[in-house]
């Protein structure tokens, strides 16, 4: 078989083991071989040969090599800090081992300055490399595996269901971060930007008139101030709300946590907090209401409140409502609406009166550097497999900085980032 020939060559016999399996090892352990390292599983392809043949002693040797620690761990010691930069900045891009191009290139130190990486990343990315990070970095990021956690109802949001648009919102998502890799975009963009990308049944769900049917997702501008970026998609808005309603509060969490960096605390352990009365309540603001007038609950309410009100316009499936349609008992199965209050005042004293003003509240510079910082801790998080401690808050603001600088445009930040101790170094666990 032709896999068979790139991996042992022609003629593969036992005799030439170390000649075949340098390359197979050189590859898997992501380094240069030490002296005699290879010998243990040359004696071993040697002594199975008699009883197995050329060929299956030399997949054994193969096998050997893969179930090493060696390739099975990442960031092993045996790894020199060029060789160990190779392989995390391969693992971060392509998912993968790093290639012989790769691995010569930081040993001749053309990736040892931002500009370097930079240039680096364009070329693998304009090569359609990137694949892993493309898709793996916004999954995590805004949590795309969870959009189906708490589904809206099949019954009620038959069109979600029977369209998949789950899916379809995913690819929204995961289109729209590709465009910001491919145009270099500026981060801050991700809250501004009136566009999206969508296809024939988004289109259908977000009000869009005379769109293509067909399932291409292109590139639209919403004029109505409602959409476009991480605010107005359905990924989001759907991930953050339950089967039959929505929720302020789960939306703020998300807003405040994935694009502002700010993590609200939970209630003390040792406060005793009663639920108060909300038989009145109708609505859900009216609900919330209730629980700010508890004074153990209305520090935590003020705070977090205001960045989720701005959405209940949206559904569970993220499309536009202008009221609430109830179905209380009193009503005798007639549909009652009532009115969607979708404004609010944060703690600093700005008020919003919808969505727009909403979006508009967000863009501060304050708010700017925020989701900046939170990219950063994300990207370092996807990086490293552990969020940044309380100790590397210096390391990120001056990532921050040299953002600043390029205009946080997306590349300029990540080759900042790559370029980082956070990156580069060996993390250890800290103390956060």
């Amino acid at each position: 078989p032709k896999p068979q020939l790139a991996l042992l060559g022609e003629k593969p016999t036992a005799k030439n083991a170390a000649t075949i399996l340098r390359p197979i090892a050189e590859r898997a352990w992501r380094r240069t071989l030490r002296a005699g390292e290879l010998n243990p599983i040359v004696a071993l392809v040697q002594a199975k040969a008699p009883e197995l043949g050329d060929v299956e002693a030399l997949k054994e040797g193969v096998v050997a090599i893969l179930v090493s620690p060696a390739f099975l761990l990442l960031n092993t010691d045996d790894l020199t800090p060029a060789e160990r930069f190779a392989a995390k900045f391969s693992y971060f891009l392509n998912g993968t081992l790093p290639d012989a191009d790769l691995r010569a290139a930081v040993a001749a130190g053309k990736l040892d300055t931002p500009a370097g990486i930079r240039a680096e990343l364009e070329r693998r990315l304009r090569a359609g490399q990137g694949a892993a990070f493309l898709r793996s970095l916004p999954y995590a990021w805004l949590r795309l595996s969870d959009i189906n956690f708490m589904a809206p109802d099949p019954d009620r949001y038959r069109f979600y269901h029977r369209k998949n648009l789950s899916e379809d919102m995913i690819q929204e998502a995961l289109h729209f971060f590709r465009h910001f890799i491919e145009h270099d975009r500026p981060l801050p963009e991700f809250l501004s930007a009136d566009y999206s990308f969508i296809n024939a049944d988004l289109a259908q769900l977000y009000g869009v008139p005379d769109a293509p049917q067909d399932s291409t997702f292109r590139k639209h501008v919403f004029r109505d101030g409602r959409r476009g970026g991480l605010l107005g998609m359905g990924a989001f808005l759907t991930t953050t709300a339950d089967s039959l309603a929505t929720s302020p509060i789960h939306r703020a969490v998300y807003v405040m946590e994935n694009f502002l960096g700010i993590h609200p605390a939970p209630p003390p352990p040792d406060v005793q907090i009663e639920e108060p009365d909300v038989r009145r309540a109708k609505t859900i603001r009216q609900l919330l209401d209730a629980h700010r007038a508890d004074a153990n609950c209305a520090a935590c309410h003020r705070n977090i409140d205001p960045y989720g009100f701005a959405f209940e316009n949206f559904d569970p499936t993220g499309a536009w409502r202008d009221v609430y349609q109830t179905h209380p008992p009193e009503a005798r199965g007639k549909t009652v609406t009532l009115p969607i209050e979708a404004h609010a005042t944060f703690r600093n004293g700005r008020s919003y009166r919808d969505i727009a003003g909403y979006r508009a509240a967000l863009l501060t510079p304050v708010n700017r550097d925020r989701f900046v910082r939170c990219f950063i801790t994300k990207a370092l998080t996807y990086a490293n497999g552990a969020e940044p401690a309380k100790a590397h808050h210096a390391e990120i603001e001056k990532i921050l900085t040299h953002s600043a600088t390029r205009k946080h445009r997306i590349l300029d930040t990540l080759a900042a980032l790559i370029h980082s101790p956070l990156f580069r170094e060996k993390q250890h666990p800290v103390s956060k």
